[in-house]
């Protein structure tokens, strides 16, 4: 996250440096250049004479000492977030204390840099795998420390700009959003892998693995034993057992991090990834086996591009020959799509397809008389899709979220506070000294706000709401409420569920 981070910022920068440099070569003030096409129909540039330039500094040629880049991150921290430097202590965990995200630390690091002299000339730009390292520091010491023990890198020459590649034709802009809806389509097997001897290791117990061992060794690759070094790990505990996302995730994580071995995790999803169920549906309502598995396997294949991570799909009722089959055809292909379903000898592949949608604008079904149950529906982007239903179509609204509900009004000491920065500071005046406490307080304040801003919103729309305080977590709890709104509504119209909560980190962290 942190690499796709930087390239962002570094694009950015090249971005806006391109427009400054543009309009300084249309008003005459820098040597003229090409003009852009879209600069083709405005008027000849009026000639001003160049402003005076100062020259530039001279590159830094070391850091300060540990103690005084620590006075000045504390003094950057301190004025980005409103915490007093006394309460910045040097250990705190900037992340989970006082919720500065992988983005909001680059953006530090880089008033850093400019502070120290560290960008100048892109010197900062030069050392990608530096600033990648840096901001997954996570306290302001580890960050100085990382700092001083690469001085060397940091405090010399800048090195030169690598020569501009040139820019791409503009694509055409959309003239109005597409809907896409994913489905699946064919995606033939290639031509097998030339990589002779390569060492495969299976994991689970079931028939499946034992049938693939046999097949692979057929096809003359041996299964390694378990704990040999392997170039390739298939997982079939899926198969075996029901294995839920967070202990597949412990046995995952191990593979991605302590081995440079590829991955292929076999999924019993009845070969359509869930995308295509297969018919008929299980009468009971628990979760299918390998449920979250996809999640974490695209997850893996984002953070380790060098690595072959792969899912297969498969219909667990299948011959188990034709499934063992079937995945050493898998394993002799480790390229192609990241995932990939079977079913009935097909192999296919997800795909986003154009979909028109299929109401027309002004003939939505929803009326008056509807019921929508909307989850996570009090706060964010949910929220106001549910203001959306209320003013275009007037529904009643049954909004499932777990913020509490504000009792009477906002404390006037915090009131004013606009926001986070301003809030943070109104807290600690009130005697807070805790900056995780403070944390917490804050996304209380400001959960509170935006359930009283969506509820008066509502209001305003005419709609009769009713709002029910439930973690979606808690089957029985939702449940209950669904069963509530058919007993009491005696309909339910429509579902938007957008209940989630961000708190991405990487498979390592």
């Amino acid at each position: 996250k942190d690499a796709v981070l930087t390239e962002y910022f570094r694009t950015a920068h090249e971005i806006m440096a391109a427009g400054h440099q543009l309009v300084l070569d249309y008003l005459g003030v820098a040597p003229a250049a090409t003009a852009a096409p879209a600069l083709a129909a405005l008027p000849a540039p009026v000639a001003i004479a160049p402003a005076p330039v100062a020259a530039p500094a001279a590159p830094a040629t070391g850091l300060p000492s540990g103690p005084e880049l620590l006075a000045r991150l504390t003094a950057i921290v301190s004025a980005r977030t409103g915490y007093p430097e006394d309460m910045l202590g040097p250990d705190l965990d900037v992340e989970a204390d006082l919720s500065i995200d992988s983005i909001k630390r680059l953006e530090i690091l880089g008033e850093l840099a400019d502070a120290l002299g560290l960008s100048d000339g892109g010197s900062l730009d030069q050392l990608e795998d530096l600033v990648e390292q840096l901001a997954a520091r996570k306290t302001l010491r580890g960050i100085v420390e990382f700092l001083v023990e690469h001085e060397d890198r940091l405090g010399g020459e800048p090195q030169p700009a690598p020569a501009p590649e040139p820019a791409a034709p503009d694509a055409p802009f959309p003239a109005a959003a597409q809907r896409f809806v994913v489905g699946l389509a064919e995606a033939p097997l290639g031509e097998p892998d030339a990589q002779p001897g390569r060492a495969v290791r299976i994991t689970g117990g079931g028939p499946v693995a034992a049938r693939l061992a046999d097949e692979l060794a057929a096809r003359g690759v041996d299964a390694c034993a378990p704990g040999a070094a392997a170039g390739l790990v298939v997982v079939t505990d899926l198969l075996d057992e029901a294995v839920e996302a967070p202990e597949l995730y412990r046995r995952l994580r191990p593979l991605l991090l302590d081995t440079a071995a590829g991955l292929l995790v076999v999924t019993p999803l009845g070969g359509g990834l869930g995308i295509d169920p297969p018919a008929p549906r299980p009468d009971d309502d628990a979760l299918p086996r390998g449920a979250g598995a996809r999640g974490l396997v695209k997850t893996a294949a984002l953070e380790f591009p060098e690595r072959a991570v792969r899912l297969v799909d498969v219909d667990p009722a299948a011959d188990v020959a034709e499934l063992a089959c079937i995945l050493a055809d898998e394993v002799e292909r480790p390229g192609g799509p990241v995932e990939v379903a079977w079913r009935s000898g097909a192999r296919r592949a997800p795909e986003a397809r154009p979909a028109p949608v299929p109401v027309e604008p002004g003939s939505s079904p929803l009326t008056r008389e509807s019921v929508v149950l909307v989850t996570g529906g009090a706060r964010g982007i949910t929220a106001r899709v549910a203001v959306a239903l209320a003013r275009t179509s007037g529904c009643r609204l049954e909004l499932v979220g777990r913020t509490a509900l504000p009792e009477g009004a906002e404390d006037p000491a915090l009131a004013g506070a606009a926001d986070r920065g301003e809030l943070r500071r109104a807290l600690i005046a009130t005697g807070r000294r805790e900056p995780r406490a403070v944390e917490r307080a804050c996304d209380r304040v400001l959960a509170e706000r935006e359930v009283r801003a969506t509820l008066a919103a509502l209001d305003a729309a005419g709609t009769t709401v009713r709002y029910h305080q439930v973690d979606v977590r808690d089957r029985a709890a939702l449940a209950a409420v669904v069963q509530s709104v058919y007993d009491d509504r005696g309909r339910l119209d429509g579902i938007v569920h957008g209940a989630g909560a961000l708190d991405d980190h990487a498979i390592a962290d």
